[in-house]
């Protein structure tokens, strides 16, 4: 079993002794009859927050705090998920309350679905652990560090001495740069699936995306890329055969725009058209290196023969360039 927190040390509050016996007794029985005789669609969670609140109690806070008034009610802030209040709504003091969209699953940070109730308290249990911290340092300590919205250093030190407890990341206050921030404590250092799935924005199952299939600028990438890996007769051989596997249209395609390109053989001996080869100027721009003519069309589109690169030939007449040979 975990020790309880040692607070013999702790500066105590000016409000320590200032609760009146009757607000005490009307505090604890008021938690006792929550427990015991709730109603309504909240009964049971009312229930089990009052009870691990009690636990909670004796567990980090040395049994110091009298149990607080917990409601599942929206807090005074629309972005909050819970809240503490000195004094509540009634009149009374010390109240903590928890959005009740967390626990039915309405809410946008959590997902709904029994399947995820449990995680769902899990994450309620949570507020309630820190906004007694709020309550500790109202009630016990007295640091309530009204400029920090309650979360400075000495809420960053009580965060991290329950952490250690519970085997939990450090955190610090929002300008220690490199640590979570403890105003979001502990549902930002908690495990991975902690919550059993229940956060809608970390913990949505992922689904890896289909494969797109290629398109005519992949395969041409693919190509150039496989091309100028190899060399020689057998790289002109295996891309010769790879082009020929490919879809007609992309082939089209491909014909039209890479810079060095296969085609499929017309006449047995397995040619491959070569268009320009770009030259780099002086000034490191682009330039076409110029071809002579064929001698017989007046085209300058060639291709050689694989087996004979000595061959070159008119793409357009499909002639011997004489010139060439």
């Amino acid at each position: 079993m975990v020790a309880p927190v040692l607070v013999s040390t702790i500066e105590q509050s000016p409000l320590v002794g200032t609760l009146t016996v009757e607000q005490t007794q009307h505090r604890e029985t008021y938690a006792t009859f929550v427990r015991e005789h709730a109603q309504g669609p909240y009964a049971a969670a009312l229930t089990q927050l009052y009870a691990l609140g009690q636990d909670y109690n004796d567990r980090h806070f040395a049994g110091q705090l009298v149990p607080p008034y917990v409601l599942l009610a929206e807090p005074s802030s629309p972005r909050a998920i819970g809240d503490w209040s000195r004094v509540s709504g009634s009149g009374l003091l010390s109240q903590i309350r928890i959005r009740p969209s967390i626990l039915t699953g309405k809410h946008r940070s959590v997902r709904e679905g029994d399947e995820y109730a449990d995680g769902r308290f899990l994450y309620a249990a949570d507020i309630l652990l820190h906004e007694m911290i709020h309550q500790w340092h109202t009630e016990v300590t007295g640091q309530t560090e009204a400029s920090m919205h309650g979360h400075g250093p000495a809420f960053r030190d009580m965060c991290n001495q329950i952490g250690r407890q519970l085997e939990l990341s450090p955190v610090g206050t929002k300008r220690q740069k490199g640590l979570p921030a403890c105003n979001q404590w502990p549902h930002n250092v908690r495990p991975p699936g902690y919550y059993l799935g229940a956060l809608a924005d970390t913990e949505a199952p992922t689904v890896e995306p289909e494969p797109a299939a290629p398109g005519a600028r992949e395969y041409g990438a693919m190509f150039t890329a496989a091309l100028a890996a190899l060399d020689g007769a057998v790289a002109s051989d295996v891309l010769t055969s790879w082009f020929d596997a490919l879809p007609a249209d992309l082939r089209a395609v491909i014909l039209d725009r890479s810079p060095v390109i296969p085609v499929v053989p017309t006449n047995g001996d397995g040619e491959n058209r070569l268009s320009s080869v770009d030259t780099t100027t002086k000034r490191g721009q682009a330039a076409k290196k110029k071809r002579a003519a064929c001698p017989h069309c007046g085209a300058t589109r060639t291709f050689a023969n694989v087996h004979d690169p000595s061959k070159i030939y008119c793409y357009t007449c499909s002639r011997l360039r004489k010139d060439e040979t």
